[in-house]
């Protein structure tokens, strides 16, 4: 009985939609999702110019018949995405605590 009833004012809370703290949360989550890719778009680029240097001194010591002094650089590791925080579902237990049959 307690547990029907726990699963019924769960639902209940479901169907009001999100509160303003679940929204608070929503829009902070949403805000470092942003700041991520931001951070994620400034290595690509750091990346890129790196690369582009390497490049240019690989064709010139191609042009003068040598070997490059220096490896490919690597890209560090992008942060990844965040996970959506999963909703919890509360199943009704097939025995009840306190009910007498």
């Amino acid at each position: 009985m307690v547990m029907a009833r726990a699963v019924a004012i769960y639902q209940a809370e479901l169907a009001k939609g999100p509160t303003e703290e679940k929204k608070g949360r929503r829009t902070r989550l949403d805000e470092f999702v942003k700041l991520c890719k931001e951070r994620n778009k400034v290595t690509g680029a750091i990346y890129e110019t790196q690369k582009a240097e390497w490049e240019g001194g690989r064709d010139l010591a191609k042009s003068e018949r040598r070997r490059p002094r220096w490896n490919k650089p690597k890209m560090v590791a992008i942060e990844k995405p965040v996970l959506r925080p999963e909703r919890v579902h509360v199943y009704e237990s097939e025995q009840e605590d306190g009910e007498d049959d």
